[in-house]
């Protein structure tokens, strides 16, 4: 979440930053998505990141790739508290705003 001049005087008593967030919270699937991640990327080698594939796999080994974006979603929660990385095509990404094909690994 980023400091806006409109919450100063409030920011400690801040949940979500926006209705967006407020809707899409954290709830036992997300948080177990959440916890996937985290644990498959402190395992993995450095040379070797997590792919959005391999969390699926792990999560869900019967149901396809259907749940992509569910993966994605919560990585995108946890590069922004810098607890990963998000690698596309070879670099970290700058835009929260990816497409296709992405890579995890711990920071």
């Amino acid at each position: 979440m980023e400091w806006r001049k409109a919450w100063e005087k409030n920011w400690d008593s801040m949940r979500y930053c926006s209705d967006s967030c407020r809707r899409h919270k954290l709830d036992k699937n997300s948080i177990h998505i959440r916890e996937a991640i985290l644990l498959l990327t402190k395992k993995s080698a450095p040379s070797r990141p997590v792919t959005q594939e391999d969390i699926v796999k792990y999560l869900w080994p019967h149901e396809g790739m259907t749940r992509l974006e569910e993966v994605r979603r919560i990585a995108r929660i946890l590069h922004t508290e810098k607890l990963i990385t998000i690698i596309q095509n070879g670099r970290p990404i700058s835009d929260l705003n990816f497409k296709g094909p992405v890579q995890f690994r711990s920071v």
